[in-house]
């Protein structure tokens, strides 16, 4: 069961990420927009709440919790984001490097899974090598920032957005075929060692 919600969990972002990535190509600066003043107005709204459970509280458990820290803080954030969401359109170059370090920080983890199958002779270890490569060579176009264009950088993001999500798709298939392979050997094994001993 533990596998399969990590599986549907993993699925549920990729979906997440392709829509992000598609949306993207079709609208980014409305994108951003209003993404930066959902994020304001939710960080805004966790603040409050931070707040008033702070005073409801009792003294001792309100100063172990921290809530009025933690409330301010986000209640701060959320109400810059919000009333604010053209700096975060100006600072997109900053969040483009950020962008890119998560898409590398990805593809040295897929780097990890293809030399693990590779030490292992598993099959199909081409996919997540594929989609290693993948990502880092989209993480070094965007830290090279050859696009002159914002609109560009935008639109670009968003095929990033839609290639990782498709690379990540194609690992989880099959390496998801290639775990149920392996517990059918390990459940055939001992049916052939017992028929073995009984034979004897």
């Amino acid at each position: 069961m533990s596998r399969l919600n990590f599986a549907i969990g993993k699925l549920i972002l990729l979906l997440f990420e392709a829509a992000v990535g598609v949306v993207l190509l079709i609208n980014p600066i409305g994108f951003a927009t209003v993404f930066v003043t959902v994020v304001g107005v939710l960080l805004a709204a966790v603040g409050l709440m931070f707040i008033l459970q702070y005073f409801r509280s009792e003294p001792t458990e309100a100063q172990k919790g921290q809530g009025l820290l933690k409330g301010c803080c986000a209640l701060l954030v959320g109400l810059f984001c919000a009333l604010n969401t053209q700096w975060f359109i100006d600072a997109f170059p900053l969040l483009t490097v950020i962008h890119g370090i998560v898409i590398l920080f990805t593809g040295i983890i897929r780097l990890q899974w293809t030399a693990d199958m590779l030490r292992l002779k598993l099959k199909r270890w081409y996919i997540a090598a594929g989609g290693a490569v993948i990502s880092i060579v989209l993480a070094v176009i965007i830290f090279v920032n050859p696009f002159g264009v914002s609109q560009a950088i935008w639109t670009f993001i968003g095929i990033t957005f839609l290639v990782d999500a498709l690379a990540d798709l194609a690992v989880l298939i099959f390496s998801g075929r290639r775990e149920k392979k392996s517990t059918k050997q390990e459940i055939d094994i001992p049916e052939e060692n017992t028929d073995s001993k009984e034979t004897e």
